[in-house]
């Protein structure tokens, strides 16, 4: 991949037979499930990319082949995409998340090798890494499920969609924790921040105007 990726693309439109790993490069930056490509689509990102010009019949069986030969391109009528990848989206989020709480690597490194981890997932999943943040001081989190939480709260904040949630806050008075902890709440999330290890959400409570973080 990396080889196409640093050849002109004078070199590339002379040589279609590149063209099943241009077609697959296309479809790993561009395309996820939130995201089909359809021919016509592919086939402008492979002229502006690489300077190939293909027919959709040329692309349509170039797809097919790289699915006999084991690809996960998920074909519907809105397009298609590529399935699975080398990590999931929940296992670059650990990642990501692991990097930037080592202690070993300075903060301009871990950004890097963040960059380069997220590059495993289309442009589109790219972006919810812009709402991530870090200190300089980590307590680390051993709760997995906190990065499946992590997942919903950016989806929901790159969509503007609210959040709907549980806040337990716990007290000496069990009766009052458990009255505290049937309490729900309805937000407009903005963006996270990576303070100290822990994760907080900005966001506003509906019907009002202030700020507020949990």
């Amino acid at each position: 991949m990396y080889a196409i990726i640093k050849m002109e693309k004078s070199m590339l439109s002379n040589n279609k037979k590149l063209s099943p790993l241009c077609i697959l490069e296309v479809l790993k930056e561009s395309s996820d499930e939130n995201h089909p490509l359809r021919q016509e689509q592919i086939i402008q990102k492979l002229y502006n990319r690489f300077g190939l010009e293909l027919e959709r019949k040329s692309v349509g069986v170039t797809i097919d082949s790289l699915i006999d030969f084991g690809f996960d391109i998920v074909k519907t009528r809105n397009g298609c995409y590529l399935g699975e990848r080398e990590f999931e989206k929940s296992e670059i989020s650990y990642l990501v998340d692991a990097v930037f709480s080592s202690k070993s690597i300075d903060s301009a490194h871990a950004r890097k090798l963040s960059q380069k981890l997220s590059n495993f997932l289309s442009e589109h999943e790219r972006r919810r890494y812009k709402y991530i943040y870090k200190s300089d001081q980590i307590v680390r989190t051993d709760q997995k499920q906190l990065f499946y939480t992590i997942d919903i709260l950016n989806e929901a904040i790159e969509n503007g969609k609210q959040v709907e949630f549980n806040y337990n806050r716990f007290y000496f008075d069990k009766e009052k924790s458990k009255k505290k902890s049937q309490k729900r709440y309805v937000i407009n999330p903005y963006f996270m921040i990576n303070n100290q290890g822990r994760y907080y959400l900005v966001c506003n409570l509906d019907y009002f105007d202030d700020i507020a973080n949990y």
